[in-house]
């Protein structure tokens, strides 16, 4: 688990579709939401510093 000191947090708007294929994603791969955005997030990050 991350420390305190090493996280920030905002609030993020979705469309509902978004969401409720993110509550979906989640499930299936028994994560929560919150992991299953991270984990989006730093593919993508990984995919552009290949790309770089």
């Amino acid at each position: 688990m991350m420390k305190a000191a090493d996280r920030a947090e905002m609030v993020v708007r979705l469309p509902r579709e978004t969401k409720t294929w993110l509550e979906r994603k989640a499930s299936e791969n028994l994560r929560s939401q919150n992991s299953e955005i991270i984990l989006a997030l730093r593919r993508q990050m990984e995919a552009e510093q290949v790309a770089d």
